[in-house]
């Protein structure tokens, strides 16, 4: 099932890319990419079914880490972006 939705998924997330890229620059959009896989990822490893069999002390811990992840990421990522645009326009790109 995973292959399958990742053989139908990933044309759909390349065409999205190649659009974005196309009127976007690559500071804008990798960026934005990268938060929304990371956020994922984080989301995914945080599932429901996982957090149901464990202790009330250890989901909050689970919980606390995805929103440490976000709290880092997110703001990481702007900042990167922020700085990237800073340099070019230093450069006169």
């Amino acid at each position: 099932m995973l292959a399958s939705y990742a053989h139908c998924a990933s044309p759909a997330q390349v065409n999205y890319l190649n659009k974005a890229l196309a009127e976007f620059g690559t500071a804008e959009v990798v960026p934005i990419y990268y938060v929304t896989f990371t956020s994922c990822a984080v989301i995914g490893e945080a599932s429901p079914a996982k957090l149901v069999s464990l202790t009330f002390r250890a989901r909050t811990i689970s919980m606390l880490e995805v929103g440490r992840s976000f709290a880092s990421s997110v703001p990481g990522q702007w900042l990167h972006s922020r700085i990237a645009a800073a340099t070019q326009n230093l450069h006169g790109k």
